[in-house]
């Protein structure tokens, strides 16, 4: 930190803010209102066995598909906050570009698949993650007497 603000000042320390909150956003919004829709189109489950197990499923789609629809976002975050060295061939990284114009600038430099990126690790962890997150949401809503695991 001590680095950055002496060559950047104060502000090199929000590289990348907007587009964070551009990518979070947006995501969290996906994840949950899928794993709503889920939850309602699955319910009532065929038994109530392993019922956190099935929504921590539930949530790792949630997580998945979110990750599916704002994988693009996370790639142009990534390209503000990363550093344009002198052998830097690509306008997409650093500088003062807005969104639109950095997503432009990918798609025109390395086409509309650049935007996705590092998909499959993405997919895999949104798997993982979101199966913990909505699973351990549910366990612990569970073992403290929350609303029942059966309803909304």
């Amino acid at each position: 930190a001590k680095d950055i603000i002496q060559k950047e000042g104060l502000s090199g320390l929000y590289v990348g803010a907007i587009e964070s909150y551009a990518y979070a956003l947006p995501t969290d919004l996906v994840k949950f209102y899928v794993y709503r829709k889920l939850k309602k189109s699955s319910l009532p489950l065929t038994s109530t066995k392993n019922l956190v197990a099935k929504k921590a499923i539930l949530g790792s789609i949630a997580s998945a598909s979110a990750q599916l629809v704002t994988t693009p976002l996370d790639v142009v975050r990534t390209r503000a906050m990363e550093k344009r060295t002198p052998q830097s061939t690509t306008t997409t990284t650093g500088g003062d570009l807005s969104i639109p114009e950095r997503t432009l600038a990918i798609i025109r430099e390395e086409g509309v698949g650049a935007l996705w990126s590092g998909i499959s690790p993405r997919l895999l962890r949104a798997l993982v993650s979101g199966g913990l997150q909505f699973g351990s949401y549910e366990f612990t809503k569970k073992a403290f007497g929350g609303p029942s695991t059966a309803a909304l």
